[in-house]
């Protein structure tokens, strides 16, 4: 596999280093997939289902205890909502457990000596993903349960850690950085920066790094930083609104957790596929790119299994329609639309319009000598309506009605219009 990199002549997007190709980033969210309950076979198995979805990254932790101690045993375990509440997020019993990195026991652990049998499975899962041509964001460690400050900060056994992870992972050709998620809540902010200097000064490969935080992204342009993370849930107009606010600071942008998958009829943590859907491509409308999480029962986003999810046969149409258009090379462009619809143009070429609730929206394009052919595209299913010509400089885009016997939420028809400069839509 190709590494990917941060794309020279459009620094808000990324390609891979040998053919210049674009890669579309869709993340997926498996914190445990190390997890000493999964076996080499579990792992495989949630690598294939990512391929089969389109997902062509994988973020995981190196290090990191559980949430909780979860004393329950199967037969008391029931999923009942409200996840967050539960221990461990609701995981079956057994199913997140402490990540063995060092030698020694939990909340206990020799931070001199690594365990090297637990780093080989580390190796066999990013070979495995660098297999399937899936990036590798190697999360180094998480806020839950202490364990950052068991180490320290900036110590000897916190450097020696971040030296032994790239000296180990850094020649894999899939390997990206994640300094720590939700780093702000056990580093104060010139942590980022001080780490993530070292971490470039030991990598030899220079893999992309980054840092998870919040809401806020507090690095600028920082040279350490390769591409900008935040975390942040909200309607579309927010989550759209949160990418463009970084527009103008040349990195990519990757909300990595905009809501898990669940059921809730509203955004955030347990949202249904529909709001998950609609706020990815709502991302995607900003230029950002997204990572999604399955929050169903099992929460999947935590333990590395395959969840009963709906949305990841939907986001791969989403990445199969953005590698087929100039993606790197639009901008967006919400000015040129009327009403709560979203663009993206390379104008004179070609427009994408996104319709959240469906409805209708103007479309303000130049004038041109020929005429512009539009084509809708189904969010859900991926299919796309005949063509129709218009050669005016103001386009009238109405969403096609839902499709017959789909069974919609309200809100949720949601369609894009693909607008090309002919010759028409191939």
């Amino acid at each position: 596999m190709e590494p990917v990199i941060v794309n020279r002549e459009h620094p808000k997007h990324f390609q891979y280093t040998g053919s210049g190709r674009p890669f579309y980033h869709l993340g997926f969210t498996a914190y445990h997939l190390l997890d000493p309950s999964n076996t080499d076979e579990q792992i495989l198995e949630l690598l294939d289902y990512c391929v089969q979805n389109g997902f062509n990254k994988v973020r995981f932790l190196l290090t990191g205890y559980p949430r909780d101690t979860d004393t329950r045993s199967k037969e008391q375990y029931t999923f009942a909502g409200g996840a967050w509440k539960l221990p461990n997020y609701g995981a079956p019993p057994g199913e997140l457990n402490p990540l063995p990195a060092w030698l020694g026991n939990p909340h206990g652990y020799d931070f001199t000596r690594f365990n090297v049998a637990y780093w080989q499975k580390v190796d066999r899962a990013v070979q495995a993903m660098r297999q399937r041509g899936i990036i590798a964001t190697c999360i180094v460690t998480i806020e839950k349960q202490n364990l950052p400050q068991e180490y320290g900060a900036l110590t000897e056994h916190e450097q020696r850690l971040y030296r032994y992870a790239v000296a180990r992972l850094a020649a894999f050709s899939n390997v990206w950085w994640d300094l720590g998620n939700e780093h702000n809540e056990y580093r104060k902010q010139d942590w980022a920066p001080q780490i993530g200097r070292l971490v470039k000064q030991w990598d030899p490969c220079d893999r992309l790094c980054s840092a998870h935080g919040y809401a806020d992204w507090l690095y600028d342009n920082q040279p350490w930083a390769d591409f900008i993370i935040t975390q942040q849930y909200g309607t579309c107009v927010e989550v759209n609104g949160w990418a463009l606010k970084y527009l103008d600071i040349p990195k990519p942008y990757v909300n990595e957790e905009y809501g898990y998958e669940g059921s809730l009829d509203k955004p955030g943590h347990g949202m249904n596929p529909d709001w998950v859907r609609k706020c990815h491509w709502s991302i995607a409308m900003a230029g950002g790119y997204g990572s999604y999480g399955d929050w169903t029962p099992g929460t999947a986003f935590y333990t590395g299994h395959i969840g009963s999810g709906k949305a990841p046969s939907q986001l791969r149409h989403l990445r199969r329609l953005f590698e087929s258009l100039p993606f790197s090379a639009m901008r967006p462009q919400n000015d040129l639309v009327t009403g709560d619809a979203f663009c993206l143009a390379k104008p004179m070429e070609v427009y994408l319009v996104y319709l959240p609730n469906g409805g209708e929206t103007l479309l303000h394009t130049e004038p041109v000598k020929k005429s512009y052919t539009i084509m809708w595209l189904d969010p859900r299913t991926g299919e796309k309506t005949n063509s129709s010509t218009v050669s005016q400089g103001q386009i009238a885009l109405r969403a096609p009605p839902a499709r017959a016997g789909a069974s919609l939420q309200q809100g949720s028809n949601d369609w894009a219009a693909i607008i090309k400069v002919n010759p028409k839509w191939q």
